[in-house]
């Protein structure tokens, strides 16, 4: 009888941990907005503290640190609520070795949506490659244009704001063309 016990709860505790037996790397590393700098303003959107500028060109500063090697997918949760016109991010970062990676995302005008109401995206400026980082500092400047469309891409005058309320990175695994799933809080206000 003991015996049985005993396999019993070597079972339970097993199931229990096999979980984190079996991932032993980190899901994602996330910068939310309170870790900003620069010309943008910190404030909140629908109820979601974020960092936002209705200006052009105006830069806004992250320094983020990154704990291990490799390579890397540098996600971005972006709000607005333009209807005519399309916002485009665009990013800097330098790494600890003085490497500097570059890209930038663009969103469509929200048409389609009822005046005045905005959405939450997931948008990547690093898909293609995707960028080798050191371990260390990452400094990350990042700028908003406005352009008419995603297609012509003439400048115009900027249609309201551009929040972000968190800069993810997901460790990516180059051998399997793999990144980590993300849970769903990880989107989230902190």
């Amino acid at each position: 009888m003991l015996k049985k016990l005993k396999i019993v709860f070597t079972g339970i505790i097993f199931i229990y941990l096999f979980p984190f037996l079996c991932y032993a790397g980190q899901e994602y590393y996330s910068f939310p907005a309170a870790n900003f700098r620069g010309e943008w303003q910190i404030s909140e959107v629908e109820d979601a503290k974020v960092l936002l500028t209705n200006k052009a060109d105006v830069v806004g500063h992250l320094d983020a640190e990154v704990p291990k090697g490799g390579h890397y997918q540098l996600y971005i949760n972006l709000y607005h609520k333009w209807r005519e016109s399309c916002p485009f991010l665009y990013i800097e970062a330098l790494d600890s070795k003085g490497v500097q990676h570059c890209g930038y995302l663009f969103s469509e005008p929200r048409w389609y949506l009822k005046e005045n109401e905005g959405r939450w995206e997931m948008r990547s400026p690093s898909a293609s490659p995707y960028w080798h980082l050191p371990r260390g500092q990452l400094e990350i400047k990042f700028w908003v244009e406005a352009k008419s469309s995603c297609w012509e891409q003439k400048k115009t005058n900027m249609e309201g704001i551009v929040a972000i309320r968190k800069i993810i990175l997901i460790p990516v695994d180059i051998n399997n063309k793999s990144q980590n799933h993300l849970r769903p809080d990880a989107f989230g206000s902190e």
